[in-house]
């Protein structure tokens, strides 16, 4: 943003035909840099001026894009879905399906864990419950044990050109 210095000089009528000839086709801050004023004191101007610019076209208000429906869930950031659960608010879709399991809602410090890691699949068959974080992430602990025999045994390797991991090929 270019300042200037604040020079209270009075608006000439050149400045003010110039403001009446292009105020349509030049952006504020281009008229203001043109007449070496603020861009405050010719949007002030044009205003006390009359000319209305809420009302050129590129002003006008553009139509606002349609909402999606909400259908009761959506997905939060960490891309679990939540569900609206009457009394409750949103609540995450696999701790419910626990909830309803189990016959009780799940305490704070209850993890429920995707068995085959895809945090989408919420079938109950897919979802264990730890009683705590320790207990989750000694879980969490034994997966990646295993990626990393695999990987010495060379059934999965590690692409470094796309940046994944990708199971071997049979080498017999």
């Amino acid at each position: 943003m270019q300042t200037y210095k604040r020079i209270c000089r009075r608006w000439t009528e050149s400045e003010n035909k110039f403001l009446k000839d292009h105020y349509a086709r030049m952006a504020v801050s281009a008229l203001a840099k043109q007449l070496k004023r603020s861009e405050k004191a010719t949007r002030s101007r044009l205003e006390r001026l009359g000319y209305r610019l809420s009302a050129l076209p590129r002003n006008q208000a553009k139509p606002k894009p349609k909402r999606r429906k909400y259908h009761g869930w959506h997905y939060d950031s960490y891309g679990r879905k939540q569900i609206s659960v009457k009394g409750r608010g949103s609540v995450a879709e696999h701790r419910y399906m626990v909830e309803q399991r189990i016959g009780r809602r799940l305490k704070r410090s209850e993890h429920v864990h995707h068995i085959n890691c895809d945090k989408k699949d919420n079938r109950i068959e897919n979802l264990h419950l730890f009683k705590n974080v320790s207990s989750h992430s000694k879980c969490r602990f034994t997966l990646e044990k295993l990626a990393r025999e695999l990987m010495e045994r060379n059934i999965v390797k590690f692409d470094t050109n796309k940046g994944e991991y990708k199971i071997c090929a049979n080498q017999q």
